[in-house]
């Protein structure tokens, strides 16, 4: 692997010096740096470009104003993951609230991504809409909408993502595209239009967590819900948020939450509901008023979470070993009957983290193959998929992460015409090089540095958290960590040349470091944390030693 900075430092610097350097090679010019760190409430009128016209927006919620007004049957039609259900419980909550006669639809996986035969089929007879509102889904779903359209039902489209080639959703009442936010941002901004102030913090704080489990770039108005929302979380009135806090762990007073606690502990027990069991649940936990069901809610979703780390734990080795097999490949595209689902995102992710290119895992069922796609810094997957339209049944999602549908006897075909497509990209873009923000002497990591870091929250896309890189530092002690050993190693630093010393963290250390020398300088590339267990305590997380 190779090893690079964007910026190097020499000597000792002020904090503020070190953060400007930072977001500088992060593209964000000096005039903006306090704009970035201090973002503005999002319902502040023109603070940004939200990637929605006034005029859409305005016929919208004209549109849902009649259907209050004739007392219409409306319809949520929503995504099963944390972007579609938050958004859900957004609309939901607010329409509710304006007294429309309303109901969610979230298919279970097994129906598929989006609008499908059988969803629609259930969603027409058990509640005869006249308006249907697709959230996080529907740009590219022009053959249902204008079936819906034939039998008299208005279709809004409110999504994030990539609009495949010749897509025309010219039948379509209305619809809010942008990639500028997640669905349940989008769904904020039209609630906000439509509702008074009673629901407004509510709904923010649902709309950063998606802004924060989703693959949205934390910038502008994103940054602004997910910055807000984390400052909003201790003062909402859900009582679903509230236990299944109290299911992960997380204290309810919290002085600052961070993206690490919605993205790593709250997300996943609200995805938990759409991998492996019915999503509604998730939506109850969101919209009920009553704590007991709240509890109820969230001590299911628990048991979810808990069984789906389970099936990915038994799935890993069996990835990884068919991975293996097209190690002579720019990217891995495997399948297997084994795989359960509702994890085969997951799994694809672990793979492209661990590989450094493009993944591709499916659940084979019934012949059919539907999978999720995650990439890796240039390597967009749409267009890539595109190519190989006719082979495969569906597909769609985002730069990073998609999903795609296919016959099993197209499998073979599909990762030839993935092979030839990849091949033609810039080898450059496949080497292995791990990017620090900044190369910097070890004795800058004090404790005053790693709370000031904490101003660059929330981290997310193109906002991750910084990596910094040392040289001339050698290895002055390290112990293992937990009962199982397992690598994890608890380390102490110093500085050759000024002799400062800097404790850390090694996580699943590779051998090669546990029988390194003490004595022997390095160069390490690490995260900086602020350790509150006792006081406050910088430390380092290692990424990499060489």
């Amino acid at each position: 692997m190779k090893f690079d900075s964007i910026t190097t430092i020499t000597g000792i610097h002020d904090s503020d010096s070190i953060i400007a350097r930072i977001l500088i090679g992060r593209g964000i010019p000096k005039e903006q740096h306090d704009s970035f760190l201090h973002p503005q409430h999002p319902d502040r009128d023109g603070a940004y470009n939200s990637g929605i016209g006034q005029s859409v927006l305005k016929k919208i919620i004209n549109r849902i104003k009649a259907a209050k007004q004739h007392k219409e049957s409306v319809v949520i039609y929503a995504d099963y993951d944390v972007d579609g259900i938050t958004s859900a419980a957004i609309l939901w909550r607010t329409l509710n609230q304006q007294g429309l006669t309303v109901m969610p639809f979230i298919p279970q996986r097994s129906q598929g991504y989006g609008f499908s035969d059988s969803g629609l089929k259930s969603v027409l007879l058990n509640h005869k809409p006249s308006l249907i509102i697709a959230v996080d889904h529907g740009i590219n779903e022009s053959a249902h909408i204008t079936k819906l359209k034939r039998k008299g039902i208005d279709v809004i489209v409110l999504d994030h993502h990539e609009q495949n080639d010749g897509e025309q959703l010219t039948d379509a009442y209305a619809v809010i595209h942008t990639t500028l936010l997640s669905a349940a941002g989008i769904s904020y901004m039209v609630a906000t239009a439509l509702s008074d102030e009673s629901l407004s913090r509510d709904n923010l704080v649902l709309a950063g967590i998606a802004s924060l489990a989703d693959v949205i770039p934390q910038r502008g108005l994103a940054r602004a819900l997910s910055y807000h929302a984390l400052r909003s979380v201790s003062h909402v009135n859900i009582p679903g948020l509230a236990a299944l806090m109290a299911q992960a762990g997380l204290k309810q007073d919290k002085e600052a939450y961070t993206s690490y606690d919605i993205g790593y502990l709250i997300a996943p027990r609200i995805n938990a509901a759409g991998r492996l069991g019915d999503p509604l649940v998730a939506l109850r936990l969101l919209c009920t008023t009553n704590p007991a069901k709240a509890r109820e809610y969230a001590q299911a979703l628990e048991l979810l979470n808990r069984k789906r780390q389970d099936i990915l734990k038994e799935s890993l080795p069996i990835a990884y070993k068919l991975a293996e097999q097209q190690a002579d490949r720019r990217f891995r595209c495997i399948a297997s009957p084994l795989f359960d689902e509702g994890i085969i995102g997951l799994l694809a992710g672990r793979l492209m983290r661990d590989l450094q290119v493009p993944v591709l895992v499916g659940a084979e069922r019934n012949g059919i193959i539907k999978g999720s796609a995650r990439s890796i810094d240039g390597v967009n997957m749409i267009p890539l998929m595109q190519q190989s339209n006719s082979l495969l049944l569906s597909f769609g999602g985002h730069e990073k992460a998609g999903g795609f549908s296919l016959s099993k006897d197209n499998l073979d075909a599909f990762i030839t015409s993935l092979d030839t497509a990849i091949s033609a990209l810039d080898k450059q873009v496949f080497e292995p090089i791990q990017h620090a923000d900044v190369t910097l002497p070890l004795p800058n990591i004090t404790t005053p540095f790693a709370i000031a870091l904490e101003s660059l929250e929330p981290y997310g896309e193109q906002n991750q958290k910084p990596l910094f890189m040392s040289h001339d530092v050698c290895i002055v002690d390290k112990q293992p960590v937990g009962r199982s050993g397992g690598g994890h190693l608890r380390v102490v630093l110093k500085d050759m040349r000024e002799g400062t010393i800097v404790k850390g963290m090694y996580f699943s250390a590779p051998q090669a470091f546990m029988t390194m020398p003490t004595d022997k300088p390095v160069s390490i590339v690490y995260q900086v944390d602020c350790n509150r267990w006792k006081g406050a305590e910088a430390q380092i997380m290692i990424q990499s030693v060489y």
